[in-house]
């Protein structure tokens, strides 16, 4: 963003209405926290750009980078208010700490500044530290395959972060955006079972694959979270892969759960998988703040109810409370335009 952007008399007061408006604005019907009116800001798609309700004067003309302040600025309001509705639900738990706790550091999350993209020394740190230590677990086609992922990830995290900057949202959980490979990580034994997985099944199937191709099946070795609200997500969506692709990126994959969840996967969020321009797959998921503090707080529950161990009465009570919290999300506008 320029520094002199607030120098301008008139957009400080646009900036200035437009963040009383936020305020005021209901945010949705999550938890007895939220509102339960829906905010009517019109067709989100009636005028040439998708803030031309706020800069429709002929006084002044709104730029991409003022739209991307703007969106922005509802953004961190918005997340704002759901930081304090996760410190309203952690009161009402405190028989079950595990997502006390969950709760409690996702509102401290949600009202931190935002991390700014890795520098070249992180990610140098990074690149070395998950290079270092790849578990004997894991065989060489495997390794290799994860050495070009941890490789080429600077240079997406870096596109992923000027996209981001563009259009005015945000990030999140940015130092989580590599799976570890580490010797004494869980998440190299993931990768291997996963392998191990997906090689069955492409046996059972009678189209054996080698070990190389069930590594690459593993989509998400490099993941991603943009964080919208439910007025903005689809068009940062839209931007999103609009911007990619100009960049040589692909989106060859995307699931869009807010209309495909089912009795048994309750999860609602938009899932990308998307090809950079060097071949590696990366997963990009997009979330409110709503859908995302429940995804990781229902992740909690979810571990139970793939546990082998549970009963079945277990699975059903928690896959029951799953539905609760996810029914109870405030559903994006125009979601259904993602396909």
């Amino acid at each position: 963003m320029k520094t002199d952007f607030f120098k301008n008399r008139t957009k400080y007061s646009v900036l200035l209405s437009l963040l009383l408006a936020v305020m005021l604005l209901p945010f949705g019907s999550l938890g007895e926290a939220a509102a339960t009116e829906d905010y009517d800001g019109g067709d989100l798609f009636d005028d040439d750009d998708y803030y031309g309700w706020l800069f429709s004067g002929d006084e002044y003309k709104a730029t991409e980078e003022d739209l991307a302040l703007a969106n922005l600025l509802i953004l961190r309001e918005y997340n704002s208010s759901i930081s304090d509705w996760c410190r309203q639900e952690a009161e009402k738990l405190s028989g079950n700490p595990d997502v006390q706790k969950e709760y409690e550091d996702l509102a401290v999350v949600l009202q931190s500044p935002a991390p700014g993209r890795p520098t070249e020394e992180e990610s140098r740190m990074l690149t070395e530290q998950y290079l270092s230590n790849i578990s004997s677990q894991l065989q060489q086609e495997a390794v290799d395959y994860y050495r070009r992922c941890v490789a080429a990830e600077p240079v997406i995290t870096a596109d992923l972060y000027d996209v981001s900057e563009a259009i005015g949202t945000e990030m999140f959980g940015i130092g989580f955006r590599l799976k570890s490979a580490g010797e004494n990580a869980k998440g190299v034994c993931r990768i291997a079972d996963k392998i191990a997985e997906q090689m069955e099944m492409a046996e059972l199937a009678g189209a054996p694959i080698t070990y190389l191709e069930a590594a690459e099946s593993i989509q998400d070795i490099i993941r991603y979270t943009q964080l919208g609200t439910p007025d903005t997500l689809v068009w940062n969506y839209m931007l999103t892969k609009q911007k990619l692709e100009e960049k040589g990126y692909r989106f060859i994959l995307t699931k869009n759960t807010w209309r495909t969840y089912t009795v048994k996967k309750p999860y609602r969020g938009v899932n990308v998988k998307v090809e950079s321009p060097s071949g590696i797959i990366f997963e990009l998921q997009f979330h409110t703040a709503e859908s995302l503090v429940t995804k990781m707080v229902e992740h909690i529950n979810y571990e139970v109810i793939r546990d082998p161990k549970s009963s079945p009465e277990e699975k059903a009570k928690l896959l029951k409370r799953s539905f609760e919290l996810f029914d109870r999300l405030t559903e994006p506008d125009f979601i259904e335009l993602i396909r």
